[in-house]
């Protein structure tokens, strides 16, 4: 078999913050079982959403996780969605300069250190070397990787576990849930590109 990603969410939608940028929370909403119950013991990537708020706090993020031992760091942007503006959201310039400073800081870190490992600067040393990254984000397209939830079903990515887009479960055979023509569906959906883009 390939190599081939996993993410497990030990969590599932059992965050008690309950931001209202939140599209997890919502989008458990929809399902049969919104809740599907926890993991414990489970190493994980610590997930921030950089915000209008959160972007003036840049060095103190990376440092209280570093702190809390957080070694599996991921900071996604709170973007707009064609429907709304919200107070939290960032535009482009600004989550461009927060990621300047974030390099920077990780980078004098990695220097001295390196044991922290931040998934959008893992991405680009990956596409530096002439590898695809792991990050659908940034190969222009859908990938599947698998997400696995707490009570073992498996999806094709974390923004799409829902029961429409359910693969199967962890007893599951990976070779067959990524041969399968629900996931083949997946990838293909994301293939055609919109005109604006």
């Amino acid at each position: 078999m390939p190599a081939t990603s996993i993410l497990i969410k030990p969590a599932s939608s059992a965050c008690n913050i309950i931001c209202s940028y939140c599209f997890y929370k919502k989008l458990s909403a929809k399902r049969d079982e919104e809740f599907l119950g926890m993991m414990n013991k489970v190493k994980y990537n610590i997930v921030s959403v950089v915000t209008s708020y959160s972007v003036k706090k840049t060095k103190y993020i990376y440092n209280f996780f570093k702190e809390k031992g957080f070694q599996f760091q991921q900071y996604i942007p709170c973007l707009d969605d064609s429907d709304t503006k919200s107070e939290w959201s960032l535009d482009a310039n600004t989550y461009g300069e927060f990621l300047c400073e974030l390099f920077d800081i990780w980078y004098d870190d990695y220097v001295h250190s390196g044991n922290i490992d931040i998934r959008m600067f893992s991405n680009w040393v990956q596409m530096a070397a002439g590898y695809m990254p792991e990050s659908c984000g940034m190969s222009g397209k859908c990938n599947c990787y698998f997400v696995v939830e707490d009570n073992g079903n498996v999806y094709p990515c974390d923004f799409y576990c829902t029961d429409e887009w359910k693969l199967g479960t962890i007893d599951d055979d990976f070779n067959n849930l990524i041969k399968s023509d629900k996931a083949k569906n997946f990838v293909s959906c994301s293939l055609p590109i919109n005109d604006k883009c």
